[in-house]
């Protein structure tokens, strides 16, 4: 694989209405992608994202890895780091989002996966922290 082959520029868009507009979320950004790392077990992944949610505006940085330790089709692994910033009311919000997921991968790009997650951002006088668990489903288009 050369190295035109190994990078991939994406877009990522995304959209969910809600009769209530607080309640709406969009998301768009590039992606930029490079594959074939580590003998075709690893890819990582960085993006830029510009977020609209509960009725106001944030940045997003964001690097994602996604690695096959063994004889791809068995299990993978995928984390991701995201730096978050936005400005409400005059008022600068800097927060962190964190990921790691087991994926089982199946069939034709099918996987389930299952995670942990922890975020958090400030205000400067109130720190808003949480952690929880993922369940996921999802089929993954990769090239050959």
């Amino acid at each position: 694989m050369d190295a035109s082959e190994r990078l991939r520029l994406g877009l990522d868009l995304r959209y969910r209405y809600h009769a209530d507009p607080d309640r709406r979320y969009a998301r768009a950004g590039p992606k930029l992608t490079l594959m074939g790392l580590a003998d075709d077990r690893l890819e990582v992944t960085a993006d830029v994202m510009l977020l609209y949610a509960n009725l106001a505006a944030r940045g997003e940085f964001g690097v994602a890895a996604w690695i096959e330790p063994w004889e791809a089709g068995v299990v993978a692994f995928d984390s991701s780091i995201r730096l978050l910033y936005a400005q409400v009311d005059g008022v600068a919000m800097p927060g962190f989002y964190a990921d790691s997921y087991v994926d089982w991968i199946h069939l034709a790009g099918w996987t389930l996966a299952a995670g942990v997650f922890g975020t958090g951002d400030t205000d400067g006088s109130f720190t808003d922290v949480a952690f929880g668990g993922i369940g996921r489903l999802s089929w993954r288009l990769r090239g050959s």
